[in-house]
């Protein structure tokens, strides 16, 4: 498998480097393992509903069609914990979501992943700023995005939204 980059217990990788090294029935029985009620409570409708292996590929490739899916992989294993979704608006900014299967919250894989994709950023260069939404009631989230370097910029009745801006230094 070829790595996007590595963290201490992570392996995060594109989606399409993933796929044509493993068998697409295992990553979608993992899809489906992920997106469980309570992972996609405070997500968008879409990730909602995901109970069979076509409807894991219909939502694969939907996502895959309106954004650049990584996959994130426990080190030394084909386990799929999670995943990161970079949306871009332009050459310098993009939107970015992530998800992370309920077994493995509270155990600070969110926060290395994500530590993990703005350092491969701030080192690539690849975006100058870098936006989240999460929703009101995910303080988890929230706080996690504000540890790790991202500043409150908005918010609506349902969202807020956080921005990260790499130095221009890096």
């Amino acid at each position: 498998m070829s790595e996007l980059f590595n963290t201490s217990r992570l392996c995060i990788t594109d989606t399409k480097s993933y796929l044509t090294l493993n068998d697409q029935q295992y990553f979608l029985e993992q899809v489906v393992e992920i997106l469980s009620k309570q992972v996609v409570e405070q997500l968008p409708e879409s990730f909602h509903h995901i109970y069979s292996l076509n409807e894991a590929k219909c939502w694969f490739d939907r996502m895959n069609n309106e954004c650049r899916v990584l996959i994130v992989v426990l080190n030394k294993t084909s386990f799929i914990v999670g995943f990161i979704f970079v949306y871009e608006c332009d050459k310098n900014e993009a939107n970015i979501g992530y998800l992370l299967k309920a077994s493995y919250w509270k155990q600070g894989l969110a926060k290395e992943m994500l530590t993990g994709f703005l350092n491969w950023n701030d080192l690539t260069g690849k975006y100058n700023n870098l936006l989240a939404g999460v929703s009101l009631k995910n303080m988890a989230s929230s706080n996690l995005l504000l540890n790790i370097g991202f500043s409150k910029v908005s918010n609506n009745d349902a969202t807020v939204f956080y921005e990260y801006t790499r130095n221009a230094c890096d």
